[in-house]
């Protein structure tokens, strides 16, 4: 086993490309507080080969060559050498190389603590190339106006291609021409929460939204937690004066999440629309999911890092705070039930829901069961410590590696075959992984201004060497080598979806 001599790639080695004593100067008075300082890594060539890896992606596993040139995948072969004055070749022998990352569900803006800039940063460290990103309208917006106004930001600070999903605050205001007009914009993911009051009684108008969206063959992204439920928990153990987040696994009961998730389902069986469900975090949710799936119902499951690798025994201490997340963390037969689902495929995708915030916020003790402050950092960690706790300890293989973190993604978000894949005409998307190097996280080391992880501590076997997205080396020795600005807007290509098959 080979044992890196740092934690984690420090973020210090951000800087690393930076040429100029006045850039230097600049880094150093901003750290990674958001100044967006330039760097300048070595100039791109426009072919990359990649030679002797060991490929995997979804259905092929084999030692062969890639050949990138201008951004995209043009040969899979033997002893391919380069053909261009302007060429690179990185030897992968003896590692594995495997598709870009896809991380469907993110917040990378205000009020989180990273933005696109430092969270791409994450992104790349941890073999991410592609995220998707949440946009909340703020005041009178509507979600046109924030999706529009998250694709500046991805594309003045973005190092990693984003897709952006759209959040309905009001079933109400979800009419035929606002979904054109996010059609028009890439968009054809669109994000409710169950447990907004407006999604509870109108839920006609919910039947209107999902039937308006899987028209235009857009897949409707659900949050299911039960409003109702939770009021009824906050308020008796605030009769009982037990408000700290020590009691926060209570105050949203895992029925909160069962009612929420029931209800979605007669929704989608009334509708025909496809349904996802974000970060489902309990056993008895993911067997109705299933139960829905096996009468065929077009009915999407994503889980995340902190369900599969803590429990509810977190928020036990006096550091509960951190631990704060819609849902809760659950219990240990929750834990092993959502592997299983990983497994087996009754889950589809992990995301890493990545909402940072610093720990004093987190632990501030006006943070109450009332007021709870959610959002976990996983960007940087969570590819791989699926590949340390999954692959590596025999929970699933390499090729469900891929079909979680990548593939299905983009075949559920309308990306497929541009990313997800290792393919002739795929977009240059790869990530080199050495299976064998160990590291011990510490969040204060990552490139994500939270400044902490919740897995701080936690030694994890299988780490990303080298990112590239587009043909571009855009992570490298620890170091972030890709320029701010140089990310995407990926647009989503519609699919009315009648089954569950991807």
């Amino acid at each position: 086993m080979q044992k890196s001599t740092a934690s984690m790639p420090t973020r210090r080695t951000a800087i690393a490309k930076l040429t100029t004593a006045s850039a230097v100067a600049a880094f150093a008075v901003c750290g990674l507080s958001g100044c967006a300082a330039k760097r300048r890594p070595e100039r791109q060539p426009s072919e990359l080969v990649i030679a002797r890896g060991r490929v995997v992606t979804a259905t092929s596993d084999l030692v062969t060559d890639i050949r990138i040139v201008d951004g995209k995948v043009v040969e899979l072969g033997q002893k391919l050498s380069a053909t261009r004055e302007s060429s690179r070749t990185i030897s992968a022998q003896g590692k594995l190389v495997l598709p870009g990352g896809i991380d469907p569900h993110v917040h990378l803006a205000k009020p989180w603590a990273d933005d696109f800039r430092t969270g791409s940063m994450a992104a790349l460290a941890g073999g991410i190339t592609s995220v998707g990103h949440m946009c909340f309208p703020t005041g009178d917006e509507s979600p046109v106006d924030a999706v529009k106004r998250e694709r500046k930001l991805v594309q003045e600070n973005g190092m990693v291609d984003a897709f952006l999903h759209a959040v309905i605050s009001s079933p109400d205001s979800a009419e035929p021409e606002l979904i054109a007009a996010l059609e028009n914009l890439g968009t054809a993911s669109v994000k409710f929460f169950m447990e907004n009051e407006r999604f509870v009684a109108g839920l006609t108008s919910v039947q209107d939204l999902l039937r308006t969206a899987s028209r235009a063959g857009m897949i409707s992204m659900i949050h299911a937690e039960d409003m109702n439920a939770i009021r009824a928990a906050t308020k008796k153990l605030a009769d009982a004066n037990q408000v700290s987040t020590r009691y926060f696994a209570e105050s949203r009961p895992v029925q909160a999440e069962i009612i929420a998730v029931e209800r979605a389902i007669k929704l989608c069986q009334e509708t025909g629309a496809a349904i996802y469900f974000v970060h489902l975090s309990s056993e008895v949710a993911l067997q109705k999911c299933q139960d829905a799936r096996k009468l065929g119902m077009p009915v999407f499951v994503e889980t995340r890092p902190v369900y599969l690798h803590l429990d509810e025994s977190v928020y036990e201490g006096d550091q509960s705070g951190l631990y704060v997340c819609m849902p809760p963390i659950r219990s240990k037969s929750d834990q092993s039930a959502l592997w299983k689902g990983l497994a087996n495929e009754s889950i589809q995708t992990i995301a890493s829901d990545h909402a940072s915030w610093r720990k004093p916020a987190k632990l501030d003790p006006s943070m109450t069961i009332k007021n709870p402050l959610g959002g976990v950092n996983n960007l940087q960690v969570m590819l791989p410590m699926l590949m340390d706790a999954g692959v590596r300890q025999n929970r699933i293989s390499l090729k469900r590696f891929v079909e979680l973190t990548s593939t299905n993604a983009a075949k559920l978000f309308g990306l497929y075959p541009t990313k997800g894949e290792i393919a002739i005409g795929s977009d240059g998307d790869v990530v080199v992984w050495d299976e064998k190097e160990t590291r011990t996280i510490d969040g204060r080391q990552g490139f994500s201004n939270a400044g902490f992880s919740v897995y701080d501590g936690t030694e994890v076997t299988g780490w990303p060497t080298v990112t590239i997205r587009r043909g571009v080396v855009a992570f490298e020795h620890g170091e972030v080598a890709a320029l701010t600005g140089t990310a995407r807007v990926l647009e989503q290509a519609r699919e009315t979806r009648q089954t569950n098959e991807l």
